[in-house]
C-alpha cells in the first residue's frame, strides 16, 4: 500500500510541472480563436483557463498535504489527499483539453473551407461542362441545383471573408455535394438512355426478323394462304433515328404482335388446305415430310413392296 502511494505521488508530481506548461500553450490557442468569428463557440470554453489555473493550485495544496502524511507515514490520510489531487488534475486537464479541441476543430475549418470550396467550384464547372456535352435538354433540377451550388460557393466566400470559416465550409460542403449528385444522376440517367435504346433496336431487328420469316413462309405457301390473310402482315418501315427508344419498342411490339398474329393465321390455312387435299387423294404414301406428309399417288408400289419390282424390265 505504500508503494502504491509513492507511485501515485510521483504521478501526480509530473502533473503538477506539465499542466502549467499546458496552460501557456493553450492560452495562445485562445487568443487565436478570437481572430474567429465563432463567438458562440468560444461561450462554451469562456472561464476555463482560469478554472484550470484554479485546479492546479488545488492539485497543489493536495500534493503538498500527501508529502506531509507520507512523512508521517500516514497512508490513509495521504492516499485521501492524493484522491482530491488526481481529481483536480483530471478536471485541469479537461478544462484545458476543451480549448485545445475547439482551436483544432476552427483551424481545420479554415484549412477545409478553403479546399472544399475550390472542390466545389470544379464539380460545378465539371457538371456543367458534362450537360453541354450530353443533354441537349438537362433535366431543369440539375440547372436549379448547380444555380444553387453556385450560390452557395459565393455564400462561402463571403463568410471567408468574415472570418466564419465553419459556416464556409458547411456551404462548400454541400455546394460540392449537390454538384456531385448532379452529375451522378445525369451520367447515370444516360447510361440508362443507352440501354433503353439498345433494347429498343434488338426488338426492332426481332420484329423484322419475325416478318421476314412469316412473309417467306407465306409466299411458298401462297396458293394456300389467302389474300385476307396476306395483307394482314403490315409493311416494314425504316425507322428513323429521330424516333426515341419508346417509340421504337411500342412499334417492335405493334409490328411483333400483328406478325405473329398473320402467320398464325397463315399456319392454320395451310393446314387446313393440306387436310382437304389429303382427303381428296385418299391414299397417302410419305416419303419426306419435310414437317408435314406429302399426298402423292403410288403408282402401283404397295406398302411393303420393294420400289424396284415397280421398275420396267430391262431385258
Amino acid at each position: 500500500r505504500r508503494r502504491q502511494v509513492r507511485d501515485e505521488y510521483q504521478v501526480l508530481e509530473a502533473a503538477l510541472k506539465e499542466l502549467p506548461k499546458r496552460v501557456d500553450g493553450v492560452a495562445e490557442m485562445f487568443d487565436d480563436l478570437e481572430t474567429f468569428n465563432a463567438h458562440h463557440l468560444l461561450d462554451s470554453v469562456a472561464g476555463n483557463g482560469t478554472e484550470a489555473e484554479e485546479r492546479i493550485d488545488v492539485l497543489e495544496a493536495s500534493l503538498k498535504a500527501a508529502k506531509v502524511a507520507i512523512d508521517r507515514s500516514d497512508d490513509a490520510a495521504a492516499l485521501k489527499a492524493l484522491d482530491e489531487a488526481r481529481a483536480a488534475a483530471d478536471e485541469a486537464d479537461e478544462l484545458l483539453g476543451a480549448i485545445a479541441a475547439l482551436h483544432r476543430k476552427l483551424t481545420n475549418a479554415k484549412r477545409d473551407a478553403v479546399e472544399r470550396l475550390e472542390e466545389a467550384e470544379r464539380s460545378i464547372k465539371q457538371a456543367l461542362e458534362w450537360l453541354a456535352e450530353h443533354d441537349a435538354n438537362p433535366d431543369p433540377k440539375y440547372l436549379t441545383d448547380l444555380s444553387e451550388g453556385k450560390r452557395l460557393c459565393e455564400t462561402a466566400k463571403r463568410h471567408m471573408d468574415d472570418r466564419d470559416h465553419l459556416a464556409a465550409l458547411n456551404d462548400a460542403v454541400r455546394a460540392d455535394e449537390l454538384a456531385d449528385e448532379v452529375l451522378r444522376l445525369a451520367i447515370a440517367e444516360e447510361e440508362q438512355a443507352e440501354r433503353e435504346r439498345v433494347r429498343a433496336e434488338q426488338q426492332l431487328r426481332q420484329a423484322h426478323a419475325a416478318h421476314e420469316e412469316a412473309r417467306r413462309y407465306m409466299r411458298n405457301h401462297e396458293r394456300d394462304v389467302s389474300r385476307e390473310t396476306i395483307d394482314r402482315l403490315p409493311p416494314v418501315v425504316d425507322h428513323s433515328d429521330d424516333l426515341s427508344p419508346s417509340a421504337k419498342a411500342t412499334i417492335a411490339t405493334e409490328l411483333a404482335k400483328s406478325v405473329t398474329e398473320a402467320l398464325e393465321k397463315a399456319k392454320t390455312e395451310v393446314k387446313a388446305a393440306e387436310a382437304k387435299r389429303q382427303a381428296a387423294d385418299g391414299d397417302v404414301s410419305v416419303t419426306r415430310s419435310w414437317g408435314t406428309p406429302s399426298a402423292r399417288p403410288s403408282a402401283g408400289v404397295t406398302a411393303g413392296s420393294d420400289w424396284r419390282s415397280a421398275m420396267p424390265s430391262r431385258s
